[in-house]
């Protein structure tokens, strides 16, 4: 019985392989002697408790996929036959359709026993693969430890020990290599009755992958879970009974155990990098429960931490136990920090009485950047003993430290030219193997912003990145617009590695603190435009007004630049383009008379209703250009009707910020109230009458957040109107279809039908004026959807579909109002034939009229059959394709009359089904007896 699982397994693929090749086979006798020897092979057995697999990408040259494999075991020392089954080797398949024998290199080959009959073992083996691909490793032992309470109600030393990791293979070029995590704390763990108990696996991703936990039940193959097995929660449950894993730290909080006993686990750990799954770790975990008289110590909480790099960390940590007499306490401390190559963190304790105390210090160094937060455990355990055998119980407290890249220091933004020139201190961490560059930011106006301490990159906030992957510690902004002040800030980034692809492409990146805003502006020497508002929305001779600045003589220099002095004003039909004309020039004499500047431009080729309209205003001085303002285009806006509502959009091109929006619409009395303000460029106006016509302009008020310009800028859109109606399709009706299959009966109907039920799904999105619905069916034999009813009452929400000799199909159901608007589609519902065909055993070929064909005893919806029959030397007598058989009991071969006697049958029964014709739907095997009665 031991390995009654196993067999069944190789059994049953043994047993395939046989019967497929049953024409080469001379005797049935062959498969049962195999089946024999199978189960007289001598058993090895092994006592596990926990472990997992960890790996290593280890390229060679010529080898680029090569992988060091780590399996570590937990297993019992003494008692039940153990000390016979200890492995010096463990067989680990690789997932490419090899094995290989790992073999155990702790303690000089022997494992190390650490106490409580419990041996910790360390196998390692290398493997390269011959080809990128997603490949499960796997390692599988006969045996567990006996009286696992919650495997197979204790009966647990007959399941097999099963771990795996997936290894999934990306583009290397942008996801570079994977490394498994590393598990800092062991997989066995101590716990007493009534007492919260608390673990941590403690993972370490040396590659920076965000890491996800979840509790799943410990497997016995690679397709089973073990037997019977009940989560601790369901051994004595109740309301004190409650077990949480937290999905980020992976802390297991157990509160509280029932009842004394083993426990087994298992969580599974998933990797992710820049939101790809890069692998999967299983880990089989065993806790421990007594139920004696002591309590576990207690560690106060900790706060999770921020720190910059460069800073050290320093925090006193304490425990107390309150058990009499006094127990001693130790404290210890896991996590990456501790594993750090450079500088790593340190947890100096004493040991005491009831009492431990403990400092932990982190000098940090760039070397410790890292895309995620460090996880730290520290562990309080007694040293409690009953009849001598040590049963520790300890307090776990999980701290989540974060370490925040440094600003770039000493910021300055200087204008040159029309360029804005920025500087900054060579940085700290500039030479650390993880730095990427600098990236650039920029928002208008100059702000104040306080960020928090340890708020990471700009990300979210009113900056824009202007570059990235600067590697010098300046950079000029070409792209600045006179009249806007602007703020500029600089973050360093980091990744925690790179690929080797050329260029690298950073994996799991992260970005330091910004650094302190600069502020700076371009020198207002040409004009700064500020207006470009619809005055009069017509199709000819329309109207609009244009106005701007005139350029600051201290920044025009007018020696430099003397006179005369001209303004010329050019327009574009559109957002953008080159195609401008010159619709007016204005010259002075004098830089002091050069103060036009508003114009009002109507001309009849202007067409404000139809079209948008962009200007830009260039200033010469001494008949040569100095320079021109940006372009500026007005507010166009349009309307896209709907049911009750109509929806307005406006787009624009200009230089300043548009912060927010004035909608008005045209009440009775012909003039206009404002109906709403938004701080984005669009707006929906409800509850409309269909069929009525509704007019709309946009008042659109912005800033160059300059001190010295006018504020707000405030630009009208032209007129528009709009005529709701109804373009809004009901929602998609959820379906569902039942029949004689699906409802149990044991009767076939004489019609055969396919019931469709559904429901209307209303939503706020959707019209709610259903007038009917439209009904579609695909066939097993087409791909195709094709109307098949129409549906005129609203209220009728079933169909009965007639069918002739099959039930099996595809159905889908719209929803029409009273516009002819049709729904999406509702969901796909595929049925199935219940397909019937059961055979008998024995049938009568003697001549007598009665029972003279081996037919099936009941056959529906078969579309075919691979029926084959053998003699008991293993030799084919009988085969045929057809459903209802009708064999005779003859040689197919010779023609003649079969002896009495047991045959056996393999059969393969095919039905027609919704995802198509001739798919396999179950395989049959067995024994038909021939009775004749008659001495043949």
């Amino acid at each position: 019985m031991r390995y009654g699982a196993k067999l069944w397994f190789y059994n049953n693929r043994f047993t395939k392989a046989v019967i497929s090749g049953m024409k080469n086979v001379s005797s049935f006798a062959l498969l049962f002697g195999v089946i024999s020897l199978l189960y007289s092979l001598p058993l090895f057995a092994t006592h596990n408790r926990a472990g997992e697999i960890s790996f290593v990408s280890a390229p060679l040259p010529g080898q680029p996929y090569r992988y060091i494999f780590t399996v570590t075991t937990y297993t019992k020392i003494s008692g039940g036959g153990a000390s016979n089954a200890d492995r010096d080797t463990l067989d680990v398949s690789f997932g490419d359709g090899t094995a290989g024998k790992a073999p155990r290199i702790n303690g000089g080959g022997n494992g190390v026993p650490i106490g409580n009959n419990i041996k910790y073992n360390i196998y390692q083996i290398t493997h390269s693969y011959p080809a990128p691909f997603n490949y499960v490793v796997s390692m599988q032992d006969p045996n567990r430890i006996d009286e696992i309470i919650n495997i197979q109600l204790g009966n647990s030393v007959d399941v097999p020990f099963y771990i795996e990791d997936t290894i999934f293979f990306r583009d290397p070029q942008f996801f570079g290599f994977n490394s498994s995590p590393i598990l800092l704390q062991p997989p066995i763990d101590f716990a007493n009755v009534g007492y919260t108990f608390v673990h941590n696996p403690n993972a370490f991703d040396p590659d920076g992958d965000s890491l996800h936990f979840e509790l799943i039940p410990p497997k016995q193959d690679p397709f089973n879970d073990v037997p019977l097995y009940q989560s601790p929660t369901e051994i004595q449950p109740g309301p004190n009974n409650n077990l949480s894993l937290n999905p980020v730290t992976g802390e297991l909080i157990w509160n509280s155990p029932q009842r004394a006993g083993i426990y087994n686990i298992a969580i599974l750990i998933t990797e992710f990098r820049n939101g790809i799954k890069m692998g999967t770790m299983v880990r089989d975990m065993q806790i421990i429960v007594e139920d004696k008289p002591n309590r576990p110590p207690v560690i106060p909480p900790i706060n999770d931490t921020c720190i910059i790099v460069g800073e050290t960390l320093q925090f006193n940590i304490t425990a107390t136990d309150a058990d009499v007499p006094a127990q001693q306490i130790t404290l210890t401390g896991y996590g990456g920090p501790f594993e750090a190559a450079v500088s790593p963190a340190q947890l100096i304790a004493t040991s005491g009485l009831g009492f431990a105390s403990g400092t932990f210090t982190w000098q940090t160094t760039c070397d410790h950047i890292y895309s995620q937060a460090y996880t730290v455990v520290i562990k309080a355990e007694d040293n409690f003993t009953s009849s001598g055998v040590p049963l520790p119980l300890a307090d776990l407290e999980t701290w989540l430290i974060t370490i925040a890249p440094p600003p770039p220091q000493n910021l300055t933004a200087q204008a040159s030219g029309n360029n804005i020139v920025l500087n900054w201190d060579f940085y700290q961490c500039q030479s650390s193997p993880k730095f990427r560059g600098f990236s650039v930011w920029r928002s208008i106006g100059c702000d104040s912003l306080v960020f928090d301490r340890c708020a990471l990159g700009l990300g979210g906030t009113t900056y824009q990145k202007l570059a990235e992957g600067i590697t010098t510690n300046t950079y000029t902004d070409a792209t600045a617009v006179k009249g806007v002040v602007y703020s500029y800030r600089v973050v360093a980034e980091f990744a925690d590695a790179f690929t080797n692809s050329n260029p690298p492409n950073p994996l799991n990146v992260v970005s330091s603190i910004a650094s302190a805003n600069a502020c700076a502006e371009l020198p207002k020497n040409a004009p700064i435009i500020t207006n470009v508002s619809i005055d009069q929305t017509q199709t000819t001779n329309g109207q609009i007004f244009i106005a701007w600045t005139k350029p600051l003589a201290q920044a025009l220099d007018t020696i430099t630049n003397p006179a005369p002095y001209r303004y010329e004003l050019y327009r574009l039909q559109g957002f953008t383009g080159t195609n401008y004309s010159l619709v007016q020039s204005w010259s002075y004499n004098t830089f002091a008379e050069a103060n036009d500047t508003t114009f009002t431009n109507l001309a009849p080729e202007l067409n404000t209703a139809g079209n948008p309209y962009a200007y830009k205003i260039a200033f010469f001085s001494n008949n040569q250009p100095v320079d021109e303002s940006e372009t500026a285009s007005s507010v166009f806006l349009t309307t896209t009707p709907s049911d009750n509502q109509l929806k307005l959009n406006w787009n624009f091109s200009v230089p300043w910020l548009n912060t927010h929006y004035n909608v008005y619409r045209q009440n009775d009395t012909g003039s206009f109230n404002l109906l709403a303000t938004v701080t984005a460029p669009t707006y929906t106006d409800t509850q409309l009458q269909n069929g009525e016509e509704y007019c709309y302009y946009v008042e659109a008020l912005g800033t160059y957040a300059n001190p010295a310009l006018p504020n707000p800028l405030i630009n009208l859109s032209q007129r528009v109107c709009g005529v709701p109606k109804d373009t809004v399709a009901p929602c998609a009706p959820t379906l569902a279809v039942s029949n004689y299959c699906t409802s149990g009966e044991n009767t076939a109907p004489d019609v055969l039908s396919n019931l469709l039920e559904w429901t209307n799904n209303n939503s706020a999105s959707c019209d709610d004026d259903i007038i009917g619905y439209n009904i579609y069916y695909a066939s097993p034999l087409s791909a195709e959807y094709e109307l098949i009813a129409t549906v005129t009452n609203a209220q009728q929400t079933v169909y009965e579909h007639i069918l002739n000799n099959s039930l099996a199909g595809c159905y889908t159901v719209a929803a029409i109002d009273s516009f002819s608007n049709q729904s999406p589609q509702s969901n796909i519902v595929c049925v199935k034939n219940c397909v019937e065909f059961e055979l008998p055993n024995v049938f009568t070929p003697n001549g007598d009229g009665d029972n003279e064909l081996f037919v099936p005893r009941k056959s529906r919806f078969v579309s075919s059959i691979d029926m084959k029959i053998y003699n008991r030397w293993g030799q084919l007598v009988f085969e045929t394709n057809n459903p209802n058989i009708e064999w005779n009991g003859t040689d197919q071969s010779s023609g003649k009359a079969l002896a009495e006697g047991v045959y056996y049958y393999t059969c393969e029964v095919y039905e027609l089904t919704a995802e198509g014709p001739e798919i396999i739907n179950r395989s049959l095997s067995g024994f038909i007896h021939i009775i004749r009665g008659n001495g043949q």
